[in-house]
C-alpha cells in the first residue's frame, strides 16, 4: 500500500469517526441541527486542534505529492546527453 492511499485513509477515517460520533450523540435529523453540536465540538478540542491538524495536513501531504510529482514530469530523460545518430565526430 503507497502512502498516498494511506494518507487518504486517514483524513477518511477522522471523517468518518467525527460524523459517527455525532450521529450517535444527536441521532438521524437534519443537518441544521448538527452545526451547533459541531461548533461545541470544535471549541471544546482546545489544544488537541493543534494536533489534529498536524496529522491532517501530513496525511493530505502524503497525498497530494504523488499526484504533484507525477503530474510535473520528473521522469529522466538518458538520452540527453548522448547523440541522437550515435556517431563519433573525428
Amino acid at each position: 500500500m503507497n502512502k498516498a492511499t494511506i494518507g487518504l485513509l486517514i483524513i477518511f477515517q477522522f471523517a468518518w469517526t467525527w460524523t459517527l460520533s455525532l450521529y450517535i450523540r444527536l441521532g438521524w435529523s437534519s443537518p441544521v441541527v448538527y452545526l451547533p453540536q459541531m461548533l461545541s465540538d470544535l471549541e471544546n478540542l482546545g489544544a488537541w486542534a493543534f494536533l489534529i491538524d498536524a496529522v491532517f495536513l501530513i496525511a493530505l501531504y502524503f497525498v497530494i505529492k504523488p499526484h504533484y510529482l507525477r503530474r510535473r514530469g520528473t521522469s529522466e530523460d538518458a538520452s540527453e546527453d548522448e547523440p541522437l545518430d550515435n556517431k563519433t565526430d573525428n
